[in-house]
């Protein structure tokens, strides 16, 4: 997966720069955490990071660091015509069989309220009604519209059977209060396999978007 993300992708974007780095791991433990801004190591202990994934079967994952390679590629006359310039932070797949593959977005957020809590730009225009949400929504639909734009890549993703989107946030105050009981029904995005949302943008390429909270991710 480091050529096609590395040098096919550059490829295909046009970009003449050779020295592109990949972030990226292979792992096979039963559970890990993810975090939202990374320091050193991609692959957390469990309880340490902003996302949770639980591996089940112990499958052979790669986790690339998205964003990070996301980065790299700017400034890109082809992604910035089409407007294709936000990202989300990892890329995950299992790296042997064609099970599943993931595009993750993390966030952390005080409460509840702040996940949905609009997003304004410097002049305080609001860039997104829908707080973290939408904008992570975007980053996920912008990420896939990216790696499509390389067709050796975007084959080998389509060719996974469970192909998702997933938004993952933790809270640092979990408890609900009066303020934010019109969001509720977020507070019960805890099951092992997310909350499945509608999508059009996401589901016309090939993909299911899911919220999850700090709970892990059942990989399987």
């Amino acid at each position: 997966m480091d050529n096609l993300f590395q040098n096919e992708l550059r490829t295909s974007l046009n970009l003449a720069r050779k020295n592109i780095r990949v972030s990226s791991v292979s792992i096979a433990g039963e559970d890990f955490d993810l975090k939202d801004k990374r320091g050193n190591s991609i692959v957390l202990p469990k309880n340490t990071g902003d996302a949770s994934f639980h591996n089940s079967l112990r499958k052979e994952l790669y986790i690339l660091d998205f964003e990070d390679l996301r980065n790299q590629f700017n400034p890109c006359a082809i992604l910035d015509k089409g407007k294709i310039t936000k990202r989300c932070d990892y890329f995950i797949a299992e790296k042997e069989g064609k099970s599943i593959c993931i595009f993750n977005e993390i966030t952390t957020s005080k409460d509840i309220y702040g996940l949905t809590t609009s997003i304004k730009d410097k002049k305080g225009n609001v860039q997104y009604q829908g707080g973290k949400i939408e904008k992570g929504q975007e980053q996920l639909l912008q990420s896939l519209q990216c790696v499509e734009k390389c067709t050796d890549l975007w084959t080998e993703i389509r060719s996974f059977s469970k192909r998702i989107c997933l938004f993952s946030y933790k809270l640092s105050d979990t408890s609900i209060s009066e303020q934010n009981l019109f969001n509720l029904a977020l507070s019960f995005e805890n099951d092992e396999n997310g909350t499945v949302y509608p999508n059009k943008e996401i589901e016309k390429l090939g993909f299911e978007y899911r919220r999850i909270d700090y709970t892990p991710f059942k990989i399987s």
